[in-house]
């Protein structure tokens, strides 16, 4: 079958059978009830006249009766969605196979007169699109949106791709692209600014592709610009050291906090401001050429003051020690058999008899960890594995008398630094939560410190008997505790709530800074604040290399030269104009039934 000299090809026929739904719906439109009509005598000729024209206003009817005729379009539509018809047309291209590697890092967003970087490479794929075609945009990880599509998708989806505001890993992306490709001879467009953040150089990416055959354009789309952008931070007790650089070959002027300040070409300038607790937005006020590096976002978390209980029947403890130098924590202490109601932050249970605990005790331990409380259990000679039950992590089996090296397995970022030591005498243990962290453990992988979730609260065992190491003496020591208590309450540090464009984030519930909601996984390519369960973190640029707009490539081609284009049959698919067809027919039908009050 052909319609207006293109061939429509049946690609599934068993759609056929959906056409059975017009029968249907063609009879239920007779049948449906019709408006009871009482015959006047009066006006009796007026009703002969009307049977006399009834054959010829059949046809009327259906005219008349624009919904009916609206909704059997739509059906028709859809069932011949269901035979995913395509057709075969003449389409102009230059070659068989190109794949196109797109920048969409944050410099692309640059504007080049009345365009962006990124929209002049998006036009220039559109208009050297050939019979195959693929597409990768280059960010800090490289995303394939199309392999070996044809010329009608490959427009779509170029027009429906944004930038990001991510850094620029050109390399990886030529050679990605160089993977997809199909033909030995593929042409692969790279259309950046080449401004790659790793640092690599792109035309030794480019010799490795030539000599696989490929063909390969690079299209510089940048062109000189002007810049000053925040490069990097430094935090500092209650004060933020900015550093500012202006890329430009003359000095510039910034403004911050109302104060001027004049960088020599080249330059950086370091700016020292105070901080607050929650959110603070500092701006370099410069009018340049990219806005994305001119603003940072720091996130400061408010102190709060965590009450702890210390439960121990000696006198002397470096732990105590440890946790009284700490910073807004309340220590109250404890022995037993005679202990407070279990209401605080965390609970410390160190050089404990299990013995001289009343029975309950720990139920009542069990039900304050269930609610939110952390329990810190430590190691001694006379720890019973059986009083704590399933709070403890951990099956003990024997104490071990041999001197053993407690490893850093580096699990948790705070404390990866941490040299714990070496042990005399430690208990051969086992796991028995599938959902432990091992923060530290043997060199053949006992655990010796973990940290568990339990229901809302968290269980660390430490497993360390300090009367036999030497790491009680260490300065790590009393790190390793403020770290710990912060883990073990819920608080955060700056380091966690201000990241970088790329990293990893993770949640429950993650809200971008433009509003849309992410799952529980996402990779930052925006920068702002974004909202993570109850969390708020700040993500910035603050990378030089990305902010360093002006292309450093030693060779590019200004251009794609102009190649004599061919005429070649794709078959292109019908299925996206029909369904999209239907979909406008069925608004049009909503918004008809919503204005004449049936909906």
């Amino acid at each position: 079958m052909e319609i207006f000299g293109h061939p429509i090809i049946v690609n599934n026929p068993i759609g056929f059978y959906s056409l059975i739904a017009l029968i249907f719906f063609i009879i239920l439109y007779f049948l449906k009830p019709k408006p009871f009509k009482k015959i006047i005598p009066s006006i009796i000729f007026l009703e002969g006249q009307k049977k006399r024209k009834a054959l010829f206003s059949f046809f009327g009817k259906f005219v008349k009766d624009w919904l009916f005729v609206l909704q059997l379009l739509v059906i028709v539509l859809l069932c011949l969605s269901t035979l995913n018809l395509s057709t075969i047309m003449n389409i102009a291209t230059q070659s068989n196979e190109v794949v196109f590697v797109i920048d969409a890092s944050a410099s692309s967003q640059v504007r080049e007169g009345t365009q962006t970087r990124f929209e002049k490479a998006v036009d220039l794929a559109k208009s050297n699109l050939g019979v195959k075609n693929s597409i990768v945009l280059i960010k800090s990880t490289p995303l394939l949106v199309a392999k070996q599509t044809n010329i009608i998708n490959a427009r779509r989806l170029l027009s429906s791709i944004k930038p990001t505001e991510s850094t620029s890993n050109i390399w990886d992306a030529m050679l990605m692209a160089g993977d997809i490709a199909e033909e030995n001879n593929a042409k692969i467009i790279v259309l950046s600014d080449f401004i790659d953040t790793g640092m690599r150089d792109v035309l030794v990416a480019k010799d490795i592709l030539e000599s696989k055959g490929f063909q390969v354009v690079l299209v510089n789309i940048a062109s000189s610009k002007k810049n000053n952008g925040i490069i990097e931070y430094e935090l500092e007790a209650n004060e933020i050291t900015i550093y500012v650089k202006n890329f430009d070959d003359s000095a510039s002027t910034i403004n911050m906090e109302r104060k001027n300040y004049v960088i020599p070409a080249y330059s950086v300038e370091s700016i020292k401001l105070p901080l607050q607790e929650g959110l603070n937005i500092y701006d370099i006020n410069s009018k340049d050429d990219f806005e994305i590096d001119n603003l940072i976002y720091i996130i400061i978390p408010k102190k709060k003051m965590v009450s702890v209980l210390y439960i121990s029947s000696s006198k002397d403890s470096f732990v105590y020690n440890a946790l009284i130098s700490i910073p807004n924590i309340n220590v109250k202490t404890a022995e037993p058999p005679i202990l407070p109601k279990f209401d605080y932050d965390l609970i410390i249970f160190d050089e404990v008899d299990p013995s001289k605990i009343l029975s309950g005790t720990f139920t009542d331990l069990k039900t304050a960890v269930i609610n939110g409380a952390s329990v810190v259990i430590m190691a001694n000679e006379r720890l019973d594995d059986y009083k704590y039950g399933d709070l403890l992590p951990v099956s003990l089996e024997q104490l071990e008398n041999a001197n053993m090296p407690i490893v850093n397995t580096k699990n948790i970022d705070t404390t990866q630094e941490i040299n714990f030591e070496q042990s005399s005498k430690y208990f051969k243990a086992t796991l028995t939560k599938n959902n432990s962290l091992v923060v530290a453990e043997t060199l053949d992988g006992m655990p010796i410190i973990t940290l568990t979730q339990y229901e809302k609260g968290k269980v660390l065992y430490y497993g360390i008997i300090d009367e036999y190491n030497s790491f009680k003496t260490s300065i790590d020591y009393p790190v390793f505790w403020y770290e710990m208590v912060k883990k073990l309450t819920g608080q955060q540090t700056p380091s966690l709530l201000n990241r970088e464009v790329g990293d990893v984030i993770t949640g429950k519930r993650i809200v971008l800074p433009d509003n849309s909601v992410a799952g529980e996984y996402v990779t930052a390519e925006k920068t702002g604040v974004y909202e993570v369960d109850d969390l708020e973190i700040a993500v910035n640029l603050v990378n030089a290399q990305e902010s360093n707009i002006n292309s450093q490539i030693a060779e590019q081609e200004s251009f794609i030269k102009n190649v004599e284009k061919k005429k070649t049959k794709q078959e292109i698919s019908l299925l996206f104009s029909i369904t999209a067809l239907a979909s406008i027919l069925m608004l049009v039908e909503i918004y008809f039934l919503k204005k004449g009050g049936e909906l």
